[in-house]
């Protein structure tokens, strides 16, 4: 049954532009270490692609009018909470404020929507990334009752990604397609075989957890059989991307 996407389910992270050659080549450890600021954002930020540039000169061989995309255009403004004790340096509201309070910062906004922001970025997540530098930034009264808060215009730079993987690893689907040898026991190996197993963190078999858990590649992975009894128990396996469909197995 479709399920609507919530707001915990968007990640953004900024990212230095002179820390990285290639935003579309950042690593996981990369991505962790930046700034994570998804939870002083309020709700309703801007960031997305706008209309590009175009040409519309056709030659002599085109029948009809022809539309040629020339430039990416973009657009990002972000509004953000202060923090009431501005010496706090863990305070994520005191770090993106420091961050972005640099006028002419440049920096890739990358935004991850599918897992909560507080879920480590892990190869195979679908990101893509905006290059900006910031404007100066516009302080906001809350009023008497509300938080006092900050705009971040920013400033288009000429670069984005669209829609690209962590890694350059497209996981696609979690399954399972075959379990080698059938009827195996405790402390037998268990060899799976399927998609999307990358960064595999788990997997049970009759609802109990496999021991020895090792990811072979996207489409292979090895565990042990833990304890219990003989009959029927399906295999499920679980990935930072997603939870296997059950898999008929009958154990020893």
């Amino acid at each position: 049954m479709a399920k609507k996407m919530l707001n915990p389910n968007t990640t953004l992270w900024a990212v230095d532009a002179d820390v990285v050659t290639n935003i579309k080549n950042i690593t996981a450890t990369e991505l962790n270490a930046a700034l994570n600021f998804s939870c002083a954002v309020v709700r309703g930020y801007t960031l997305n692609p706008t209309d590009s540039d175009t040409d519309d000169s056709a030659s002599i061989c085109d029948s009809g009018n022809v539309e040629n995309r020339l430039y990416d255009n973009y657009e990002g403004e972000f509004t953000m909470f202060r923090d009431a004790d501005v010496l706090d340096n863990l305070s994520i509201f005191n770090q993106a404020f420091a961050y972005f309070k640099e006028p002419d910062r440049r920096h890739y906004i990358v935004r991850r929507v599918g897992k909560r922001n507080t879920t480590a970025a892990v190869n195979g997540d679908e990101l893509e990334a905006f290059l900006f530098a910031n404007d100066r930034i516009r302080s906001v009264d809350g009023g008497d009752d509300g938080p006092i808060q900050f705009t971040v215009p920013e400033l288009q730079q000429g670069e984005y990604t669209g829609y690209f993987y962590l890694g350059g690893v497209n996981p696609g689907p979690v399954s399972i397609t075959n379990a080698a040898p059938p009827g195996a026991a405790a402390n037998d190996t268990v060899t799976l075989t399927g998609t999307g197993f990358t960064g595999a963190t788990g997997v049970t078999i009759g609802g109990t957890a496999g021991t020895s858990l090792t990811v072979v590649s996207g489409t292979s992975l090895t565990f042990k059989v833990p304890a219990g009894t003989a009959g029927s128990a399906p295999i499920v396996v679980t990935t930072p991307n997603g939870t296997s469909a059950p898999f008929a197995y009958t154990r020893g």
